[in-house]
């Protein structure tokens, strides 16, 4: 069997896989780098993955806990996209500031990545120093073309076990939120690199981590070319989406009214286009639940559908939405154990 984690992009909306990957470590008895052989993520996705699958200085365990990463978020969120900001946005002496740069400035991620990827030298932790392979997409603004950040990548060609530090930073520049971010790969100063978010065009990496294995599984890296079609199992995790009606609204907008909006529907589309794409080409036997589960919750106000808003109501909305419709879902939890055990996890 082989075992895919897959997470979406969403901001601060990461609180909810972390809830629902803390459940999981419940149901199994298992940390979740011992459930899953491959880890996938997009943005907040691609921070949770690579925060999850780093090596401690003893170079076999993990460095950090599902619980780790949950602080970051219940704590440091504030630290990321600063509530003043959002309050005072609109103010006429910032509004052409508004307009023309992001909304915020990227300090504070770049100090939370920090305190998860570095060493206890203070040396960056790099794409190598993962115990599990990672995939997390991003996109280069120079070539004007997606970039994939993966351990086969690391481990074929050196040069490209980028600092997870830049490979976070990169794949969480999210177009109005957060400026492009600029690094070149190690061992390589002419190969200079401009990224953005990944999720403008791979919000749910789960896709692009299935085509990674069904293509390169007999490469040295993997060495899984006995593994077959049926053996593949993925566990894809949203971060929650507005689910109310905008049409109305929406025929009224122009450029200024669209820039926001935009970025949403891109992300969710996304989402919805791979989850359909999966579940036509993953599930076997009359498509019954067994090689694919997607669990994702509904944002019913949209006080709190903002990836970026990072006052306390939110955070408390988010994690009650996961119970609602996560933890207290019959039907969900039954499919979930189905999954669990048809891919050998317990």
């Amino acid at each position: 069997m082989f075992r895919i984690l897959s997470i979406d992009g969403g901001g601060l909306r990461g609180i909810v896989p972390i809830q629902i990957l803390k459940h999981i470590e419940v149901i199994t008895g298992k940390k979740i780098i011992d459930s899953f052989d491959f880890f996938a993520g997009t943005s907040t996705g691609g921070l949770i993955s690579a925060g999850l699958t780093v090596k401690d200085s003893n170079g076999i365990s993990p460095k950090h806990s599902v619980e780790d990463i949950e602080r970051i978020y219940l704590e440091q969120g504030k630290n990321i996209f600063p509530i003043k900001h959002v309050i005072h946005k609109w103010y006429r002496k910032q509004f052409w500031s508004y307009l023309l740069k992001t909304q915020f400035k990227p300090t504070g991620l770049e100090n939370v990545l920090k305190s998860l990827l570095l060493d206890e030298n203070k040396i960056p932790l790099k794409i190598s120093d993962c115990l599990k392979p990672i995939f997390i997409p991003s996109y280069d603004l120079k070539s004007n073309s997606p970039l994939f950040f993966k351990s086969r990548y690391a481990f074929e060609y050196s040069k490209f076990d980028a600092n997870l530090i830049d490979v976070c930073r990169s794949t969480s520049a999210g177009p109005t939120y957060l400026p492009p971010h600029k690094f070149n790969y190690p061992k390589d100063d002419n190969n200079e690199v401009v990224t953005v978010d990944g999720g403008v065009f791979m919000n749910n990496p789960s896709m692009g981590a299935l085509v990674e294995i069904l293509k390169h599984k007999g490469d040295e890296y993997y060495n899984l070319k006995d593994l077959k079609d049926e053996e593949i199992f993925i566990l894809s995790i949203g971060t929650g989406h507005y689910s109310k009606d905008i049409s109305q609204k929406s025929m009224k907008w122009g450029k200024l009214k669209w820039i926001q909006p935009i970025v949403d529907i891109m992300m969710w589309g996304n989402n919805q286009a791979v989850d359909y794409q999966i579940k036509e080409g993953l599930n076997f036997e009359d498509g019954t639940k067994i090689n694919y589960l997607r669990i994702d919750i509904n944002i019913d106000d949209k006080r709190f559908s903002d990836m970026a808003n990072s006052d306390q109501a939110t955070l408390d909305y988010l994690q009650q939405k996961v119970k609602d419709e996560y933890l207290f879902n019959p039907s969900l939890q039954e499919d979930l154990t189905v999954f669990l055990q048809n891919a050998h996890i317990i």
